[in-house]
């Protein structure tokens, strides 16, 4: 049979067989939501048809000598034109290629080698990852990376395997690079776009360690104090303020429970931090991804999905298959047989609002609990797409049986029962479910260094967050940045305290109408928003009114009509000399209009006066004041949507993604603009 690799392919054959045999209607009914998911699941493996056209065939995970010695060879070619980064590049590749000896992680070895197995093999096959290395030790000297430089001389000489020339040599190298970095000459890998070396390098990067909360909510220790959780039955679980938060507050520091990188992203971000990374450490069965340490090469769960990697990319970069196939590895099939009964019963016992809390009152982001209450939609998704879903099941759960998940507590393999099978590919179905509804592409920030400066939020992967408890809005308050696979949230507006945290879905009202952001969310997330821009229909960004400022009542928060300073609904009055007749004398009105719009026009010329200097990532902290100051007047007095706080908020975004992770290009060819190791 011709099998066919991708998922929507193995899908489309599946659902033709079921045609053929007038079972697709059928199959349609038994994903009615009345169904659970082990039902819907137990029908699916029970279903010839599946195993005959949704099992797919399994790529090799392999290294090829041949590969790393044409890398090695195109590398050397490279250095000798002077060309760094490129050499860079393909000494990558040649290391990343070249056959490696079995490591240790916790307790199991890659390729199943024993300690003494490796040493007697590397006289024998490792010369050309020996070779690679020290070739890529050579051109680390020159570029200054010292420290990297004596790491990869170190992996080389290990190995034994090179003649006694080449180790002398190296080992000068390495006296050489202890002296210079004494001397505290060694460069920094991750540098800054100012340190670019125009006849060496096209890109520089940066890795910073995400910021910490303040002050942790004790409940939620993702969460900062500053928030709480509420719950109401129109808007379920969601976070509120505790007191005023001010712009550009850190509100949360979640760290994904679960990531992947996109296929395209493999070779340049380590697939367990998710952080970029320029002198990689190889996989010792497969070429397919790197790490940026030892500990994220040993202590990670690539171990587990290594045999299979090739295949679940094969599958579809973007399907959710390889995020939902790293979730069940990670939390391991002792937990989940052990956990889901109980998590079956707190479903139906518990409030919604204490779900994921575990029996100390605690939202543990490292705890399996949080990811598997996150809200599913199970009631509300169509027929079509819950068969869509244990379709992607079926296949993971194939894939599963032929990787190293089914491991006993001392992590031993052991052979499935029917029973573990129908549990496995239940639980598929729900994190399916979850990670639809929930899951988050991991961005960083590229900047295009040139004398037209141009950036862009770009994607590196995917991820799930236990701490995804926010609503959201079209309006936001709150923006997400990445460090790594750090998720941080900062309040992007002017919080007033019990006021609710959001964030967008998808797209906001600058950029996209109503009718396509409703559209959007119903199709993903089965409601149809309500927020402030969804009600009055605001108008993109773009087609808004550029210097117009119209002030708002504080009791109702319409518009103020400014030539008779009076609310146009509640008919409050905010002019001074009409103070003793507001609202039949009752009460004064709770500012003046005059005042404040003197207040506002002035905050806005000097937003309008340091906004370049911002953009040209200007670090002054009275310019970021400026900024955080308009907002949050502009949030307080003036009617919404208006151009000049939305053009102030995108720049406190722009802001607070520069402390994140990014990375810094030299546009040298506009048709192809990305750099050569990129």
């Amino acid at each position: 049979m011709d099998y066919k690799q991708s998922f929507e392919e193995l899908e489309e054959n599946f659902l033709r067989e079921l045609m053929k045999s007038n079972k697709l209607l059928e199959a349609i009914s038994k994903m009615e939501t009345k169904y659970t998911t082990e039902e819907m699941f137990y029908y699916i493996w029970s279903l010839d048809e599946a195993h005959r056209f949704l099992t797919p065939v399994l790529l090799p995970s392999s290294k090829s000598k041949d590969s790393s010695r044409v890398y090695c060879r195109q590398g050397d070619i490279a250095y000798k034109l002077c060309n760094l980064d490129k050499a860079l590049k393909l000494y990558n590749l040649a290391i990343l290629s070249a056959p490696h000896p079995a490591i240790m992680t916790g307790n199991s070895f890659f390729d199943n080698n024993t300690k003494d197995t490796v040493k007697q093999l590397y006289n024998e096959v490792y010369d050309d990852l020996a070779q690679a290395y020290e070739s890529r030790s050579v051109l680390l000297f020159d570029m200054e990376q010292y420290g990297k430089c004596s790491n990869d001389i170190d992996r080389a000489l290990e190995l034994e395997c090179l003649q006694a020339s080449q180790r002398n040599k190296l080992l000068e190298m390495k006296d050489r690079c202890q002296k210079m970095s004494s001397k505290g000459k060694a460069k920094a890998m991750s540098v800054s776009a100012m340190a670019f070396n125009s006849s060496q390098r096209s890109f520089a990067y940066v890795n910073p360690k995400p910021p910490k909360l303040a002050e942790c909510n004790p409940a939620i220790p993702s969460f900062s104090s500053a928030v709480k959780l509420a719950y109401s039955h129109s808007q379920g679980r969601h976070m509120i303020a505790n007191r005023d938060i001010i712009p550009g507050e850190i509100l949360s520091v979640d760290e994904a429970y679960c990531s992947v990188i996109y296929h395209e992203k493999l070779k340049t971000y380590c697939v367990e931090c998710a952080e970029r990374c320029l002198v990689p450490l190889p996989c010792p069965t497969c070429s397919l991804v790197i790490f940026c340490s030892v500990s994220c090469r040993t202590q990670g769960y690539h171990w587990q999905e290594c045999s299979v990697l090739p295949t679940l990319y094969e599958l579809g970069n973007k399907t959710g298959l390889c995020l939902l196939y790293r979730l069940l590895v990670k939390t391991s099939y002792a937990k989940i047989k052990t956990m889901i009964p109980l998590l079956k019963q707190e479903a139906k016992d518990q409030p919604p609002e204490t779900l994921g809390f575990n029996k100390d009152g605690i939202y543990d982001p490292a705890d399996y609990r949080t990811v598997y209450h996150l809200v599913t939609n199970k009631e509300k998704w169509h027929k079509n797409k819950i068969l869509e879903f244990s379709t992607k099941a079926f296949i993971l759960t194939k894939l599963l049986l032929q990787g190293h998940y089914f491991l006993d507590d001392d992590g031993n393999p052991f052979t499935p029962s029917h029973e573990d099978i129908i549990l496995t590919g239940s639980t598929l179905i729900h994190n399916i479910m979850s990670v639809t509804c929930n899951g988050r592409e991991i961005h960083y920030w590229k900047e295009i260094v040139n004398n037209n400066k141009m950036s862009t939020l770009e994607t590196s992967g995917f991820a799930v967050y236990p701490s995804a408890l926010m609503n959201h809005s079209c309006n936001p308050n709150c923006n997400v940045f990445f460090y790594g696979k750090t998720e941080v949230v900062r309040a992007t507006h002017f919080i007033p305290a019990d006021r609710s945290l959001t964030v967008s879905y998808g797209n906001d009202f600058t950029s996209a109408d109503r009718d396509f952001r409703r559209t959007a969310m119903m199709q993903t997330f089965h409601f149809i928003c309500t927020c402030e821009a969804c009600k009055n229909d605001w108008q993109t960004t773009i087609n808004l009114p550029k210097q117009q400022i119209i002030l708002k009542c504080w009791e109702c928060d319409n518009a103020i009509i400014p030539t008779i300073k009076l609310c146009s609904v509640c008919k409050l009055n905010y002019n001074k000399q009409g103070e003793a007749e507001a609202m039949g004398g009752l009460h004064a009105p709770p500012y003046n209009y005059s005042d404040i719009l003197m207040k506002v026009e002035k905050i806005q010329n000097e937003f309008l006066k340091v906004k370049e200097n911002i953009c040209n990532d200007s670090k002054s902290e009275q310019n970021v004041k400026v900024v955080r100051t308009l907002i949050k007047i502009f949030c307080t007095y003036v009617h919404q949507p208006n151009f000049i706080l939305q053009n102030a908020v995108h720049v406190l975004q722009t802001i607070c993604t520069r402390f994140g992770s990014r990375i810094y290009v030299k546009n040298q060819n506009p048709i192809s603009p990305e750099c050569p190791v990129s």
